[in-house]
């Protein structure tokens, strides 16, 4: 099966190789490849969305880096203390996870600070917190 990068701005699969996306020139250096859409997996990944206390929600697919350029940047752009690539999240080894990309205000999961490019294990119901003002709830589900 051959892998590819996905765009977190513009959906596009990118070659594994590719730096920028080739359709909206965003920066994918650090997204991990994967699987393209639609390819057969033998697995079920478990939907992962980001609630905010206002009832908005952030749909995150495995390898989604979160920020103000990243993934929901609309909404992210709301939050200053939100760096423009703040997170990734993906799913590995039938886990959720959660890395810091080295944000200037701090990544926390449940008031613990994360330590920048090491990922963290996400449960369900965790609080989740970029920098001082953007604050969510984790959820984790095996149904869309």
């Amino acid at each position: 099966m051959e892998l590819c990068k996905l765009c977190p701005t513009c959906g596009t699969a990118n070659n594994p190789v590719e730096m920028l996306c080739t359709r909206c020139f965003g920066d994918i250096s650090g997204i991990t490849p994967m699987a393209p859409p639609g390819a057969a997996t033998t697995e079920t990944v478990p939907a992962m969305r980001l609630l905010l206390a206002d009832g908005r929600q952030i749909e995150l697919r495995s390898g989604d880096t979160a920020g103000r350029a990243g993934a929901a940047g609309e909404l992210f752009r709301e939050f200053a203390a939100v760096s423009r690539s703040h997170a990734r999240f993906e799913y590995a080894n039938r886990s959720w996870q959660v890395t810091d990309l080295n944000s200037t205000n701090g990544t926390f999961l449940d008031g613990k600070r994360l330590a920048a490019d090491s990922p963290a294990l996400l449960t369900n119901s965790q609080e989740i917190r970029f920098g001082s003002g953007f604050r969510a709830v984790v959820r984790i589900t095996l149904s869309p």
